[in-house]
């Protein structure tokens, strides 16, 4: 069984990799020709038949030997938005600090499992958060590394508001910098690495107990998206369903049996 918000994360993910290959290369660029060569079909636009993340490895693969787009990875986790992880955006929102807010952020790694391990970890000065590419070589440009640790450094970023000192924050890859590493510093602005052990990215441990700072406005607009996605969804499989309601509950840490919602 397809997970609808895995179809729904991956699906926002095609939809920026338009949009960024359109600003790179013109507006006349044909999706639809690199689309059927993943084997992706488009139902409408921004929705397609269910989606493997293989056949994203492949769309990514074809658009880089093609076109030549540098940081394509770079390119799309910048534009990423907590609305396109649906429940687990809106579980995100509902966090009380930064440490529930990454423990709830490895609750959403089974959408990410076939193609990096997500480990977080603590020193009694650092937080850890180290990305294992398993994708065995069919990532180009290191694409799923790119994206996993963009994601992570602007989502600190953003939940940290006014907090986040990019200072204080380090960046490594476990790579050769790239050609194009003037992007990665257009990111990742202080202590960026190459050549390291491991692909990691650190900061301040004392960050993990400072309270989540998100703009009102954006909140609401969240909370309005997944009530209408409920809506929309009433007849999605039951068991989606409650991991949903679950999910509402995780500010208030793992949710019990007694505070299950009941149907």
């Amino acid at each position: 069984m397809y997970s609808l918000n895995r179809q729904h994360f991956l699906q926002a993910i095609i939809g920026h990799w338009e949009a960024v290959v359109r600003q790179s290369v013109g507006s006349d660029f044909d999706a639809q020709q690199f689309l059927r060569k993943a084997n992706i079909v488009r139902i409408n636009l921004g929705h397609y038949h269910p989606i493997e993340v293989s056949q994203v490895h492949q769309l990514m693969s074809s658009t880089v030997n093609q076109l030549h787009i540098d940081g394509l990875g770079l390119r799309i986790a910048k534009r990423l938005k907590l609305q396109d992880m649906g429940a687990w955006g809106y579980a995100m929102i509902n966090c009380q600090n930064i440490k529930q807010l990454l423990d709830t952020g490895l609750q959403f790694s089974f959408v990410t499992k076939d193609y990096v391990d997500i480990h977080i970890g603590y020193d009694s000065e650092c937080a850890y958060i180290t990305i294992v590419d398993r994708s065995d070589g069919l990532s180009p440009q290191h694409y799923n590394v790119e994206e996993s640790l963009c994601h992570y450094y602007l989502g600190l970023k953003q939940f940290l508001g006014e907090r986040f000192d990019a200072s204080l924050i380090h960046v490594d890859f476990a790579y050769p910098a790239p050609s194009y590493a003037a992007l990665y510093k257009e990111v990742f602005s202080h202590n960026l690495g190459f050549d390291a052990n491991q692909h990691q990215v650190r900061f301040p441990v004392d960050w993990i107990h400072h309270a989540i700072s998100l703009q009102p406005s954006l909140v609401t607009h969240i909370a309005s998206l997944q009530s209408q996605q409920l809506d929309d969804e009433m007849d999605a499989p039951l068991s989606y369903q409650i991991r949903v309601k679950l999910l509402s509950q995780l500010k208030y840490g793992l949710p019990s049996m007694e505070r299950s919602p009941k149907k």
